[in-house]
């Protein structure tokens, strides 16, 4: 390994917070001790993922507070390093680092409320897919349509919970007016959370439309996803969802299985 490239990731690592005292003596001391001068880096580091996390998660920040927001923050950026490039990677385990958070058991729905806070701003930054294209779709011959899968939109997140986590979201909001009481009894929601444009768009879903979405998402033939909707409820028109699911940007592409 080069010198240089040692250099990098031994900064790289102090930053981020594993000082390590050998390469803290490389660092020029002019004034401050090279742990000193490392401890102005990790500072404003920390900083910046702090404030990134604030920045995707700004009701569970509202919901805690932002002194509590901070020290759960750190905790989590110690514990959970930054792997990617792109600060807007930051936080995807977030949700779950909160489900075992010591000191927020009474908040049982905080962790989805995280979850439908990062599938908002995950939409936001994917691209927007195409609608699908029916006319392309109607090609597809009878005797490859037990292998056709559906695709959903790359900007397209579904999201179930047990709790009312969007109106939590939504009275949260800093314009919302209206009544700020939830009830957290009254039941839990099943989402398809979709961009539109500039504009992030919540779609209520039937148990039925959410179980065939589900395992579309999951890679299962369009077949199989209409028996997981018939599954859930016999009930429920599997060609009314689709319908919806491609009016909405939920759905837009297809494939087929073992085609060329």
């Amino acid at each position: 390994m080069n010198a240089l490239r040692e250099l990098q990731q031994g900064f790289a690592r102090s930053v981020n917070g594993d000082t390590d005292e050998v390469y803290a003596q490389t660092v020029c001391d002019a004034g401050l001790s090279g742990a000193r001068r490392l401890g102005i880096y990790q500072h404003g580091v920390a900083i910046g993922f702090r404030d990134a996390l604030g920045g995707v998660f700004e009701v569970i920040k509202k919901l805690v507070g932002d002194d509590y927001f901070a020290h759960v923050a750190e905790s989590y950026i110690q514990t959970h390093p930054s792997t990617s490039g792109n600060v807007h990677d930051f936080g995807e385990n977030f949700p779950e680092y909160l489900e075992t958070f010591q000191g927020l058991e009474t908040l049982p729905y905080l962790p989805d409320v995280a979850r439908l806070e990062w599938a908002y701003h995950s939409a936001f930054h994917s691209p927007m897919g195409e609608m699908l294209n029916i006319s392309k779709l109607a090609q597809v011959p009878e005797s490859q349509q037990n292998q056709l899968t559906l695709l959903l939109s790359p900007a397209c997140y579904l999201l179930r919970s047990n709790f009312p986590v969007l109106r939590i979201w939504q009275v949260n909001q800093d314009d919302y007016e209206g009544d700020e009481l939830v009830d957290l009894e009254e039941g839990g929601v099943e989402l398809a959370i979709v961009r539109e444009g500039k504009q992030i768009a919540f779609h209520s879903l039937s148990p039925g439309a959410f179980a065939m979405l589900e395992a579309i998402s999951f890679g299962e033939t369009f077949n199989v996803s209409c028996e997981a909707a018939l599954n859930i409820d016999p009930d429920c028109d599997v060609g009314e969802i689709l319908q919806d699911a491609v009016m909405n940007r939920i759905v837009g592409g297809f494939s087929v299985k073992g085609k060329a």
